[in-house]
C-alpha cells in the first residue's frame, strides 16, 4: 500500500498527465523561478534527495522526467514537498 505522500504524487501525475501540453521554455522559467522563491525556506539537501528519487523512479519510469518537465508538475511547490516527504520516508537523505 503507498504511504499517502506517494499517493498524492502519483494523483499530481495522473491530473497533469491528462491534460499533458508540454510547456513553452518561458512557461518552464518562470515556473522554476516561482518554484524557487516558493521553496525557498527547504534545505539544499531535501531538494538532493527528492532529485534522487525522482531518478530512481526514472529507470522505472523512463518517461517521467520528460512528464514532469513538459507539465511543468516539477516546479509544483505541493508536489516537490511531497517528493521530499517520500524521499526521506524511504530513506533518501
Amino acid at each position: 500500500m503507498p504511504s499517502d505522500d506517494l499517493q498524492a504524487i502519483i494523483e499530481h501525475a495522473h491530473a497533469a498527465s491528462a491534460t499533458l501540453t508540454p510547456m513553452t521554455s518561458e512557461q518552464l522559467a518562470d515556473g522554476r523561478a516561482k518554484a524557487m522563491q516558493e521553496l525557498a525556506d527547504v534545505p539544499a539537501e531535501d531538494i538532493a534527495a527528492a532529485q534522487s528519487l525522482i531518478g530512481a523512479l526514472s529507470q522505472k519510469m523512463p518517461s517521467l522526467v520528460y512528464q514532469l518537465e513538459a507539465t511543468g508538475l516539477g516546479n509544483k511547490p505541493d508536489f516537490v514537498r511531497a517528493v521530499i516527504r517520500e524521499a526521506k520516508r524511504r530513506g533518501y537523505r
